[in-house]
């Protein structure tokens, strides 16, 4: 800007702007950033060039790092520094070796490429090594070590997939150990380096030596987790990768116009990884459908992403994770313990540790809660599940072996519920034989579940003939007056499959049981089998007494659960009316041989008694909930409208 300009601006904003020098145009921009490389180097756009690189760094440095630079050119240019990465630049300069850590597919070679370009910037030489390489990785340490150079060595995949061989029996186990107690004790020498968490406790596990070094400890180390990335920078990842990408035209605006992007980045199973996929132009070419409809189904079907990690895992390993797995969600430590060496009995060899293993999958597949002094393990990401199941459907032989080792009814149920053909499953769990070591009650239970169920008619009988082999007992418990009998009696009752010649004994064993002990229920389901049935047996007027007092005592039930938010209206007389419908609903099909839709209103206006006080504290509530309400859609107003423009950019 001119020295004219800069005094109009100056006039302009009197009294805010006080000196004229507060006023920066583009040359003072650059002088500041000049100055501050750390903020430069986190926007990549500002300064990022293969040109300017190379002529910054001297054909010396820009060598040793050539290759990659080249293929870090694309990279920087959907690179989004987040606010969970500041903490890694501190944690560098601390230590001189550290490690980036995590779940597959949550960005850390990214991040780790990005602090290598970094440290070209403050004059290190930066060696982008493998440990196929490990003796080149220690004549470069000792070399540059004598020569007191500034170094930093990348490994990607530190350890990679075969640990065993480097703490086997070969040396590179040794040869890496050195390498590291060689980076300890010399200030001008750091490695960055990544690795599934996974693999790192595994090396934990299988080297003292390795252990001695502490690389596991916070203050060397960083976990990248999905759950601390921001919307904001979730949005922003998700835009450069379509930004830059060279997908159709068309895919992008039907994306942008249908707002899919919003799906997208709230969706449970985001990874960097799996937008990667899904905008790369070769897998998306052959789609012929909405890029959408591609874009959420591999959301929802993460197999790309796990795939190849659960592959590489010991058997060991996968067995533990499929353990977990079978639970429809976290399990105590103890009981999933239970349910790995269950597995043994099926594999030729003995199991490996428990405490083992668990330790090498924590920060890679799962995560441990510490919750009322007790241990909980669960995935580390949702997406995990929705593999696990994938995998499920896909291999009969898993879901087999899953149920063949169960210790709870619960994951035969949850394992029947996810695959996909339930007539197969429940024919294999019917014939396997895993049924008869659980107790008489649970047994019946499950089967009293499932009759429910159309599976088929083989299949349904079965079902109700070993359902009908606990009858007998329920029909004893009843007749001695106890209700778990009587009220399982009425929920065969209403299933839909039962056998005409059980359907007598089911009859007679229901009014046995009420003759005998009464009429306990609370489903208004059981109200109505019991008025038909005793309709059609002609012995409603011995029971009208008990009736009413049972249909009073759900009434009450009722009110009791009551929500009143859901009833609410600012009229008190409009409020009380919403109250009474809502119940009625539950008993409008009520036998009107015994009840009209008067009589039953007026029961439940009794049992509501008076609604005068819940009324004004409602209406207190709403008042302030309305203010909170409005400042948190402000909020999200906002979020969502930067959030639009910003893909609106894209077409």
């Amino acid at each position: 800007m001119s020295v004219a300009q800069t005094d109009k601006i100056f006039e302009l904003f009197k009294p805010y702007i006080k000196n004229k020098s507060d006023i920066i145009d583009l040359k003072k921009i650059d002088e500041i950033l000049d100055n501050n490389k750390e903020i430069l180097l986190k926007y990549s756009n500002l300064w990022y060039s293969y040109e300017v690189i190379k002529e910054i760094l001297g054909d010396n440095i820009y060598n040793h790092y050539e290759n990659k630079l080249k293929r870090l050119r694309q990279n920087f240019k959907i690179f989004v520094w987040c606010k969970q990465y500041e903490e890694v630049l501190k944690k560098i300069d601390e230590e001189n070796i550290f490690i980036i850590s995590g779940a597959p597919g949550v960005g850390k070679s990214t991040l780790a490429n990005m602090l290598c370009v970094m440290y070209l910037y403050k004059g290190y030489e930066v060696y982008d090594f493998s440990l196929e390489k490990i003796d080149e990785v220690y004549k470069v340490i000792r070399q540059n070590s004598y020569e007191n150079k500034k170094t930093l060595i990348f490994l990607d995949d530190f350890l990679g997939h075969v640990i065993l061989d480097y703490f086997g029996s070969n040396d590179n186990g040794n040869s890496l150990l050195a390498i590291i107690k060689e980076i300890k004790n010399n200030p001008n020498i750091k490695l960055i380096a990544t690795s599934r968490a996974s693999i790192l406790n595994e090396a934990n596990e299988k080297s003292e030596k390795f252990r001695e070094f502490n690389l596991n400890a916070e203050k060397r180390k960083m976990v990248i987790r999905i759950d601390d990335y921001s919307i904001q920078e979730k949005a922003l990842i998700l835009y450069k990768h379509l930004k830059r990408s060279k997908l159709k035209k068309d895919f992008l605006k039907e994306f942008v116009d249908n707002k899919t992007y919003v799906k997208v980045i709230n969706h449970k199973n985001y990874s960097p990884r799996i937008i990667e996929y899904i905008v790369n132009e070769e897998y998306a070419e052959n789609i012929t459908g909405k890029y959408s409809d591609y874009v959420l189904e591999n959301l929802s079907k993460p197999i790309n992403l796990w795939g190849k990690s659960f592959e590489n895992l010991s058997n060991d390993l996968k067995i533990l994770f499929i353990s977990l797995c079978s639970f429809r969600r976290e399990v105590s430590k103890d009981l999933l313990e239970e349910a790995y060496y269950s597995r043994e009995n099926e594999l030729e060899n003995k199991i490996g540790s428990f405490g083992k293993n668990l330790k090498i999958l924590e920060g890679s597949f799962f995560k441990i809660n510490n919750r009322n002094k007790k241990i909980y393990v669960d995935v580390i990401n949702p997406s995990l599940r929705d593999f696990f199941i994938v995998k499920l459907n896909e291999e009969n032989r898993l879901y087999k072996k899953i149920i063949k080792s169960a210790l709870d009814i619960e994951q035969i149920k949850y394992i029947q519920e996810l695959r996909n053909d339930k007539k197969e499953c429940m024919e294999f769990i019917l014939n396997c034989g895993i049924l008869n070591k659980f107790e008489e009650k649970i047994l019946f239970d499950f089967y009293k579940i499932n009759l429910k169920k159309n599976y088929g008619g083989d299949v349904n009988i079965k079902i109700e003939e070993n359902l009908f082999i606990y009858l007998r007992e329920a029909d004893n418990k009843s007749s001695k007056g106890n209700n778990y009998g009587f009220s399982d009696l009425l929920e065969i009752k209403n299933s839909h499959i039962i056998l005409e010649k059980n359907r007598d004994k089911i009859n007679e064993m229901i009014l046995n049981s009420i003759e005998s002990g009464g009429i306990q229920f609370t489903e208004t389901s059981d109200y109505h089998i019991i008025v038909n049935l005793l309709l059609e047996y002609n012995k409603i007027n011995w029971y009208l007494d008990i009736l009413e007092t049972a249909l009073l005592t759900m009434i009450e039930f009722e009110v009791e659960w009551l929500d009143y938010n859901y009833c609410f209206h600012e009229d008190f007389e409009y409020f009380e009316i919403n109250c009474i419908d809502y119940i009625f609903e539950s008993f409008d099909n009520i036998s009107e041989e015994l009840y009209t839709e008067e009589n039953i209103k007026e029961m439940i206006s009794t049992s509501l008694r008076s609604l005068e006080k819940k009324h004004f504290e409602l209406c207190m509530k709403n008042k302030n909930k309305d203010k909170d309400k409005e400042t948190e859609l402000d909020i999200e107003l906002e979020r969502a409208r930067k959030i639009e423009k910003l893909f609106e950019k894209i077409v």
